[in-house]
This record gives C-alpha cells, sequence and structure tokens, in this order.
C-alpha cells in the first residue's frame, strides 16, 4: 500500500482521495476517504487530506463505520477554501442500534487526544438513527471551518463534541434531533469558540445548542432550540458574546431550565436575545410547568450585559447583571 499511497500524495506530501466509494482494497489503483486516513494515522506528525478534482461538489457515500483518527488531521473538501461545498459525506453506515455503553461506531469521524480540523465539508448524517454519536466525536480539539454538519438523528446526538478546545467557524450545524439529549456544539472541558455560523433546530427531549466550560461567540445566530424538560441556546460558565443573537429556544414543560443563555459571568455585548418560553403544549397542572429566561445567571456569579437587547421572553433576565452598559 505504501507505494501506491506515495503515488497519489500531493505536493506537500498529503494525501488526495480518488474515489467516492468507502473501500479499503490495496490492489485496486485508488485511495479512498477511509484509506486515507489510515494512512494519515500510520505517518508519524500531522496530514492533510485533499480531494481530487473530480470529486469536489460531489458525495462520499461513508458505509464502513466511523473514521478513527489517532494522529493530528486536517480534512479539507475544497483547497480553494469555497465553502460547505467542497465534497458531501454522507455518513450511510448510521442506523437502528441498542447501542448501550460505547460511543464507538456512531460518529463519523472519531478522533483521539489529537487535531482534527475539517475545512469545506458538509458532514450529512442522513436521518439515520442511532442510540448515541454525533458527526465529530473528538477527544482533543477539533476545529470545523467552512463547514456544514446537519441530519443527525438518535438518542444521545450531537452535532460536533470535543473534549478539548472547539472551533466552529463559519459554519453551519443543524438539524440535530435527539430523543434524550441533542446538543448542536459542545466542548466538554475546554473553550467552546464560535465565530460567524448558525446553530439551528437542535431538538430533544434536553437540548443545548452550544456548551461548553466556557464559550466565546462572535457574529453568530443560535436559534430554535427546543425540548420538553429543558433548553438552553448557550450553556457555559464564563461567556463572552457580540454581535450575536440567541432566539426561540423553548420548551414544552420546562422545569429544569429554559434559557436563551444560561452562564456563570462574563459579557454580552451588542447581542440579542428573544423568543425563550415554556409552550405548555400540554395539558397539566401549573406546577408541572417552570419558567424560560433570556439570560440566566447563577447565584452569586454576575453577567455584563452591554449594548444588547433582551427582549420577548417569558423572563427577559434571572439573575444578577453587573451592567447594562445601555
Amino acid at each position: 500500500m505504501a507505494e501506491r499511497i506515495a503515488g497519489i500524495e500531493d505536493g506537500s506530501g498529503g494525501f488526495v482521495v480518488t474515489t467516492a466509494d468507502d473501500v479499503v482494497d490495496a490492489g485496486d489503483g485508488v485511495l479512498s476517504l477511509r484509506e486515507a486516513v489510515e494512512a494519515a494515522n500510520a505517518r508519524a506528525g500531522a496530514d492533510t487530506i485533499t480531494f481530487a478534482d473530480g470529486l469536489k461538489g460531489g458525495e462520499v457515500v461513508l458505509t464502513g463505520g466511523a473514521l478513527g483518527v489517532t494522529d493530528d488531521l486536517t480534512v479539507d473538501g475544497d483547497a480553494a477554501n469555497g465553502g460547505a461545498g467542497g465534497v458531501l459525506l454522507m455518513d450511510a453506515s448510521r442506523g437502528e442500534d441498542t447501542g448501550e455503553g460505547s460511543l464507538s461506531g456512531f460518529s463519523t469521524f472519531e478522533a483521539d487526544e489529537v487535531l482534527l480540523r475539517v475545512e469545506d465539508l458538509t458532514i450529512d448524517g442522513t436521518g439515520r438513527v442511532t442510540s448515541i454519536g454525533s458527526a465529530i466525536d473528538g477527544y482533543g480539539a477539533v476545529e470545523v471551518v467552512r463547514s456544514a454538519v446537519q441530519n443527525f438523528k438518535g438518542s444521545y446526538i450531537g452535532g460536533v463534541f470535543s473534549s478539548g478546545a472547539l472551533l466552529v467557524e463559519d459554519s453551519r450545524i443543524t438539524g440535530i434531533d435527539a430523543s434524550e439529549y441533542a446538543v448542536g456544539a459542545e466542548s466538554s472541558n475546554g473553550m467552546a469558540t464560535v465565530r460567524n455560523s448558525l446553530v439551528d433546530g437542535i431538538t430533544g427531549y434536553n437540548a443545548v445548542g452550544i456548551g461548553g466550560e466556557g464559550a466565546s461567540i462572535e457574529n453568530s445566530t443560535i436559534a430554535h432550540v427546543g425540548g420538553e424538560g429543558r433548553s438552553f441556546g448557550v450553556a457555559t460558565g464564563d461567556l463572552s458574546m457580540t454581535n450575536s443573537t440567541v432566539a426561540d429556544v423553548t420548551a414544552v414543560y420546562g422545569r429544569d431550565g429554559v434559557a436563551g443563555v444560561l452562564a456563570t459571568g462574563g459579557t454580552i455585548t451588542n447581542s440579542t436575545i428573544t423568543g425563550s418560553a415554556v409552550t405548555r403544549a400540554v395539558p397539566g397542572p401549573d406546577d408541572a410547568f417552570g419558567e424560560a429566561s433570556g439570560v440566566l445567571v447563577g447565584d452569586g456569579d454576575a453577567l455584563v450585559l452591554q449594548n444588547s437587547v433582551v427582549v420577548g421572553n417569558e423572563i427577559d433576565v434571572s439573575g444578577t447583571l453587573a451592567s447594562n452598559g445601555g
């Protein structure tokens, strides 16, 4: 395989995918995305995978399960930085399962404690149901740039998940639908940075648009996050949000919390938060339902709100605001 791969490396030593088929066959004379990932894993150091011109704007259908990444890797659908239309990855290996325990096998990309960066790709879950998983499940740093993640469905489902630092830039995450827990983008132990992006249509019994130990959000929209028990457009510790909108965060019951923004502190500047509500779409006594806040700040913490609009929510602000810049 080494000689065949060497023949289809690009000029910088990266790997060029030459077939849309999800195959592993050392004798077929072409390089699949799965083979390219395996080759990159086998070679020490950071690698880049690109796609042959004939695959640009086309579909690569994955049928063999998760793409496991064990070394720093960039997967670039368009070297000209053309955006999410570079290459469409259709994850057709997803399907009904009982899915107890491990996440393994139910995500499109599964990365160890390494850097995984995807550029100019659309990753589509095809609407097939799994119990758990995400488009990208990373235990290190994850970067999603000029890309789209869409159409993932199951019980515990995320668009993009990282245990380390997370960057979503010039991208969109839409159509994440879970019967239990849904999240658009989350960093469990690091900073979630979202720039110039859209997170929309995140639905589950419990749902979060963007989550992180801390979050930095710029020029982005988080909208239509809906659940039954609890829903948060943004749920984080310290928050920096600028020139952004959080809209239409709802839950049927809301007993466990509903808010456009839940944060322990930080600053919101030049932003709009609107449409947080408990819908009460089913009948029940008053104590069966909670209340929704545009901004929910934890007890003893303070959030700075500057030149921003918090309006059209059941309760606009719950908690302590340190400042209102007008």
